[in-house]
């Protein structure tokens, strides 16, 4: 059963979706077909103007890095001096931890010691928490995934149906918006002179 053409599961799925509320084969070609729709060029150029200031924006990481090569500091040099563990400086370089997860004050000494302004910082840490929040979302599991709530048998006859315990580990209380913003406003305070 040889296929030459593929088939487009978006848009069958579209297809689907269209002639299902009662559409027409003319509106379905409209919406499937690839034409180019006109953009008006004030909104064309705001929209570039946003992407090129995201696209130079630095992440907390990417920052790090250029500030460790400008004064020649290795990691493990600097989390001696910062006075904190190797891990967490890898992870910051990595942009693979939040920023607000370190304490303020040994952050404070960090910034310090590499001659960052608040404000360069502040608009990295904000880029890093976007993109962790992104691949938070990206990685949570979609709706195949899911499973019932409860299913006779699915429970051996000793155990509770509810655990007393929630299954976190607390991170969240760092990973939202609001922590982070009260947490930059607090190292706004430790920076001034």
């Amino acid at each position: 059963m040889d296929n030459p053409k593929k088939i487009d599961i978006f848009d069958e799925a579209m297809r689907l979706v269209f002639l299902h509320d009662g559409g027409t084969a003319a509106g379905m070609s409209a919406i499937t077909s690839h034409t180019i729709i006109p953009m008006p060029a004030g909104k064309k150029d705001l929209l570039l103007d946003r992407l090129e200031k995201l696209m130079h924006t630095l992440s907390f990481g990417q920052l790090l890095q250029r500030s460790m090569a400008a004064q020649q500091l290795d990691a493990r040099a600097l989390a001696k001096t910062a006075g904190l563990p190797d891990a967490v400086i890898t992870d910051l370089i990595n942009d693979t931890t939040y920023t607000n997860n370190v304490p303020v004050k040994l952050f404070r000494q960090l910034l310090v010691q590499l001659n960052l302004s608040f404000e360069q910082v502040k608009a990295a840490v904000l880029k890093t928490f976007d993109l962790l929040q992104t691949s938070t979302v990206l990685k949570q599991p979609s709706f195949g995934v899911f499973e019932p709530a409860f299913r006779k048998g699915y429970y051996a006859a000793g155990e509770p149906l509810a655990k007393t315990t929630p299954a976190s580990d607390g991170r969240e209380l760092f990973e939202n918006r609001e922590s982070l913003n009260r947490y930059l406003d607090r190292l706004n305070e430790l920076m001034q002179p």
